[in-house]
């Protein structure tokens, strides 16, 4: 996914393509790891408040672009949601060691409609959206 695809989901809710926006879609696009607001801060010296990075973070997390991971890190979502026939689930791998984060793309339908079954687990869940997979990545382990 690249910055057109950004531009592309503003323009769809009448918004603009700030240099803020674009400089923060810019390093998640870039990192092999999720990154948190803070590290995105450090990483952009000067170039763009913390306030302003949270509130961008929350707006392409809307526009479903980036995925808000458990531990307040942020990472790009790698696919458009539209390219499915059915509700997809997005997983994606984290390394608990060097942070290295993936979304896994290609995967069957089916385990889409096994999310679903995974909601009855839990008397508070309606949907499974996505599932994070946490474990060592084949350098680390």
């Amino acid at each position: 996914m690249q910055v057109h695809r950004l531009e592309e989901k503003l323009r769809e809710k009448d918004l603009r393509l700030t240099e803020s926006r674009k400089l923060v879609f810019e390093v998640l696009l870039k990192a092999s790891r999720a990154l948190t607001p803070k590290e995105l801060h450090e990483s952009l010296t000067d170039k763009t408040d913390l306030a302003s990075i949270y509130r961008n973070l929350t707006l392409f997390k809307d526009l479903g672009l980036v995925h808000s991971l458990s531990d307040g890190a942020y990472s790009v979502c790698q696919h458009d949601h539209e390219d499915h026939d059915h509700k997809h689930i997005h997983i994606i791998t984290s390394c608990q060691k060097c942070g290295l984060t993936e979304e896994i793309n290609e995967h069957e339908s089916e385990l889409c409609e096994a999310s679903k079954k995974l909601s009855g687990f839990s008397k508070h869940l309606n949907e499974v959206s996505s599932i994070l997979l946490q474990g060592l990545c084949k350098s680390c382990s």
